[in-house]
């Protein structure tokens, strides 16, 4: 792909410690991500989105394994998953990562940006509405008042 359309248009999509569907856990998990980083950081690609699955509400990917995952790839990194205004905020500005990507929020909050910029609290998703079916869930949540 990257000879025909080039590297520089390409992300990769990555969910390290995933143990959604009975993944069993890898003890060499960490250490392989970080060999991935490195080569993929060979590439010249435009980023790397990196998927932080949530397990029981809490992170899987430490702090200290972003930073060396953005060391060892050295390009753009893209951080979605359970993300909040301060946890972007507080990573970003640390250089852990270069964007903060807010899934689930983006789709329950038609003025996402407004609500972050100013500190406004965010609308729940309602995941029961998500991917199909009527209004309800697409055309319904309320914009900030």
């Amino acid at each position: 792909m990257a000879e025909r359309i080039g590297a520089h248009r390409i992300g990769v999509r990555l969910a390290p410690n995933n143990l959604t569907f009975d993944m069993p856990f890898y003890p060499d998990n960490e250490a392989t991500y970080l060999y991935l980083a490195e080569e993929l950081g060979k590439r010249g690609l435009a980023y790397v989105h990196l998927n932080d699955n949530l397990q029981q509400g809490a992170s899987v990917l430490g702090e200290a394994f972003l930073q060396q995952f953005k060391q060892s790839y050295g390009g753009t990194l893209i951080l979605a998953g359970g993300m909040t205004r301060e946890r972007a905020l507080q990573l970003v500005e640390a250089g852990t990562i270069d964007l903060a990507a807010f899934g689930q929020p983006f789709i329950a909050n038609p003025d996402l940006v407004e609500r972050l910029q100013h500190d406004i609290a965010l609308a729940t998703p309602d995941r029961s509405s998500y991917y199909g079916g009527g209004e309800a869930g697409y055309l319904d949540y309320p914009r900030a008042q």
